[in-house]
Formats: structure tokens, sequence, C-alpha cells
């Protein structure tokens, strides 16, 4: 028998670990993610207790770079094959814990076609806030799993859902879908907004401030920056961003058509110190030097020129030492957050950054799910018609039950016969 189990997220959102066993006992693992709860202990999370981490994996394949998916790799065994598309490699090499990809397939290899061991992969580009994000059709001993990974379909990348809407997979055995959007019981479904929304509410706050406005969001949320900086060109400012930032961007722009970082882009990257030794630290040579010689480099007191010419990054960590005693927020700047409210609510993690905007007031909340809407995944489960809906990174799904046909909802652990 071919056995699925989800070791983690079944009844969470995020921490994604996926098995497929074979009917030979060879085993593939899709995902190896971080759960998202705050680290009380300060430790290391450790991955699920049900996996398996002694017997020998055919592979391990990621979806995509966030730590969600992926931040349980340096807790698995070095000798796991890992493996995943070129642009999740390039973003891992940002990650503390680097570990190197044993195979990786092209960007521009739609869908990318995979053999590992007796398992026959598909991976697929799926919208999601992530740049690198895939969605994986498995077929291993004549059964098909449809791996849905994280999407959505009001990104930048939306079409890509419509597509494969309209010609999706046939004859799936198991789909395993995220429902991170699910509402709780009593809470009403709501309609995400699409990067063009977020652009014109952008556009809005950079128009009414008199001063900076810094923005709170993921470096890897390559869409999100995207979005500022065609704000920014409609309203005469300029965006800048951290030298990390500006490696991802950089990275990032080796597989799609984004803005070079040269004077007459309007980027400029703000070059701290300490950020700077960081990332010598994880290996990268000297980005502080290299960005001078583009002649895109600033310090972080030249943000004190001009305010109202500046959109600027701002993250606890640039809070805490490559802004501290250099910048100077006033009332006559804004504090906008461009992520998921809940990591706000993590004093630990924004404490400081907290301190630090405290003379804008409250962040302005300028944001849109990385994840589907429920009537998204409604059209996706009726399309695909599975034998089997397993559900996974979702904690309501329970009390959707009723509006989804053959739902199975497992334990993390259970297995899972097909």
């Amino acid at each position: 028998m071919t056995r699925i189990c989800i070791h983690q997220a079944a009844d969470k959102i995020g921490g994604n670990c996926v098995e497929i066993v074979a009917k030979g006992g060879q085993r593939l693992l899709v995902d190896a993610g971080l759960p998202l709860e705050p680290k009380a202990t300060g430790q290391p999370a450790l991955p699920p207790a049900s996996l398996d981490r002694e017997t020998p994996v055919e592979g391990l394949i990621l979806s995509h770079s966030h730590a969600d998916h992926s931040g349980l790799l340096s807790e698995l065994p070095e000798k796991w094959p890992l493996i995943c598309g070129e642009d999740t490699a390039a973003m891992l090499r940002f990650q503390r814990d680097f570990r190197k990809p044993s195979k990786t397939w092209a960007r521009d290899n739609k869908p990318a076609h995979l053999t590992v061991g007796p398992f026959q992969i598909e991976a697929f580009n799926v919208d999601h806030s992530a740049f690198d994000a895939y969605g994986f059709l498995i077929e291993v001993d004549g059964k098909r799993i449809l791996y849905s990974g994280d999407f959505r379909g009001h990104g930048r990348k939306g079409a890509l859902m419509e597509r494969f809407l309209k010609n999706p997979p046939a004859d799936i055995d198991v789909l395993i879908m995220e429902g991170t959007s699910l509402p709780a019981e009593g809470r009403p479904a709501a309609t995400p907004p699409t990067e063009v929304d977020l652009e014109k509410q952008f556009e809005e706050i950079f128009r009414q401030t008199q001063g900076r406005v810094f923005v709170s969001w993921s470096a890897g949320n390559i869409d999100r920056m995207v979005t500022l900086f065609k704000a920014c060109l409609k309203t005469g400012r300029t965006l800048a961003i951290d030298l990390y930032t500006a490696l991802v961007w950089e990275a990032m722009g080796k597989f799609a058509k984004l803005p070079a970082l040269v004077p007459k882009t309007n980027i400029r990257v703000v070059a701290t110190s300490r950020v700077n030794k960081w990332l010598m630290r994880l290996g990268f040579e000297n980005p502080a030097r290299h960005f001078m010689a583009s002649k895109v480099a600033l310090s972080a007191r030249a943000l004190e020129e001009k305010p109202g010419q500046w959109v600027a990054m701002i993250r606890d960590s640039l809070a805490k030492s490559g802004y501290a005693d250099r910048v100077q927020p006033t009332a006559d700047d804004a504090w906008v957050w461009s992520q998921w409210a809940g990591y706000l609510k993590d004093e630990e993690q924004n404490g400081a950054l907290k301190a630090f905007l405290a003379p804008c007031g409250e962040p302005l909340l300028i944001h849109s799910s990385g994840h589907a809407p429920p009537e998204l995944l409604a059209r996706l489960a009726k399309a695909v018609n599975p034998k089997i809906l397993l559900p996974i990174h979702g904690e309501a799904w329970p009390q959707h039950q009723a509006e989804f046909e053959n739902i199975r909802i497992l334990e993390n652990g259970q297995w899972l016969e097909i």
C-alpha cells in the first residue's frame, strides 16, 4: 500500500512536513517546516516525533523557501537529498543554517519533471508571496497525489492559478491542500486585496505623509517590493532598502525582470556596518563595498535629509542597530506594517521596532495574504475532484468539512493508506 502521513501542520498554519511512502518502502518527504508559534524557550524547534530520521529517504523536496516549509532542514540528516527549484536554492543561501541542495530544477523549465526513486514528480509554479513557490503532482505505484503548497490567485502571478484551474490534472487520488484563510467559526470570509490594490493604498500614504514612510515587509516578498517600487515611481519617492534585501533582490533578478540596482533606478541601499558584518559571516563578500561600487549605497544618516523623499524599509534588527542613533523618527513620518498582523504581536521579535517607531504613532496595515481565500480553495477542490482531500496548513478545517467533498482530516502523525 502507498501511504501518506502529515507529520506536522495537519491542524496548524505553517510547519508543513508530509511523507509519502511507496509500496516498496521508499520514502519521499515534502517540505520540512518550522511551526509559526513563537519559541517560548528560545530553543530550536525539533522535527515531529512521528518522523523517522534513521531510515534513508529518496529525497526531501521543498515547495518554497519560507521557514514554515524549510526551517527544519538543519535538524534533518545531511545525507537526505535536498531537492528544490534553483530560485529556492538561491533564497536558502540567505538562511543562517544554509544547506546546499543535492538537485535543483531550472525556473524556466515550467513545469519541471523529476524522477526521485520510484516517484515521478511534476513541479509547477504557483502564485504565492514567496517568489519561488511550487505545487507538486507526485505519481507512485499508480497513484496520483497533488500537493498544493501555499498558493493564492491575487498576487502578481495570479494568472498561473487561473490557467491551472482551466486544465487541472485528472484522476487525482489525493489532494493535499492548504487552508490558511478559512475563517474560524463566526468570522466572515474576507476578499483579499490584490497587489495592484495595495499599490494604490501605498500611493495615497506616500502623498499624504510629509516625512518618511517606514515600511515593514519581508525581504523575500518580491511581489511586495515591486508594489512599493511602482508606488514610489508614481509619487516621486525613493525606496531605501537594507543590504540583506538588496542581495535578495539581485539574486532574484537572475530569474525575473526586476529593476537593476543602478543609479538611474529609484532604489537606494542603506549600508550599515552591523548588517554588512552579519552578511559576511554568512559568506557574502563585503556587500557594502559591492553596492558602493554600484553607486547606489548610502548611509543611514542620509535618511535624515529630505525626509519626504524616502520610503524606508524597517524591521526590528534595523531598529536595534542599523538605524539606531542615526535616524530619528518623528510625528511627520508614517509607519506601515505590510506583513501578517499576527507577527506584530510578538513583543520579543518586534519590541525594539515598536519603541523606535513610537513617534510615528500606530502602524498602518497595508497587506494582502499569501494564501488563497475560501472561494479559491473551493474552486480548486471542485476542479481537481480528488478521491480524497487531505487538509493541511489551516486551523479552521473542522468547521468547513461540509463545504468540501471527500474530505479526510488526519491528526499529526496519522497514516493514510491509499
